[in-house]
């Protein structure tokens, strides 16, 4: 049974209905009839099994792509997440620790070339620079004590925010309760 090559993925009154009938329109590609099933976003379609959902796309003859439109993404609160990747099929892993990064770095200050390090590690010359400006210079404990800095800052900015927010409700209390402008 086939499943889908693509989908179209949108928002509410965007215009994927749309295209999903321009795609219908050509030989070569098959549509589901229901343009956007909506299974990925509805727990009572979802329910009814992926059975259900393949059977969506039996119409489609051999050779021709098969696809279906997706809106669910304007939804608040927003779906559960039931599209997942093949098993063995993982991102490649792209973040560098402090370590490394001051690594490369180092090369780069012992007379490599930009280009070059970034051919070899794997990585935009736009991301080097990036590094460059933000641990240039540094050493490796530098680089964990300003990572320590940045994460105890964050904590104190979130610490900050709730105290406001406990404030303004605060205040919007006492003003309903004695009738006073807040």
């Amino acid at each position: 049974m086939p499943k889908p090559d693509f989908i179209v993925i949108g928002s509410m009154k965007s215009g994927t209905s749309t295209v999903c009938a321009y795609l219908e329109d050509h030989p070569e590609v098959f549509m589901v009839p229901r343009c956007e099933p909506q299974y990925f976003s509805h727990d009572e379609i979802y329910a009814k099994g992926t059975g259900w959902y393949e059977t969506l796309f039996s119409g489609a003859e051999p050779g021709q792509l098969v696809g279906e439109g997706l809106t669910c993404h304007g939804l608040f609160p927003p779906p559960p997440i039931r599209v997942r990747p093949k098993r063995g099929r993982t991102m490649k892993r792209t973040r560098f620790t402090d370590e490394q990064i001051i690594g490369i770095l180092a090369e780069h200050e012992a007379g490599a070339k930009c280009a070059d390090l970034c051919r070899k590690h794997g990585m935009s010359e736009g991301t080097f620079y990036n590094w460059k400006a933000k641990f240039g210079g540094m050493t490796v404990p530098e680089a964990k004590r300003l990572k320590a800095l940045e994460d105890e800052n964050a904590k104190l900015k979130k610490l900050l925010a709730e105290q406001m927010l406990d404030m303004a409700a605060m205040k919007e209390r006492l003003s309903e309760k004695w009738g006073r402008p807040p």
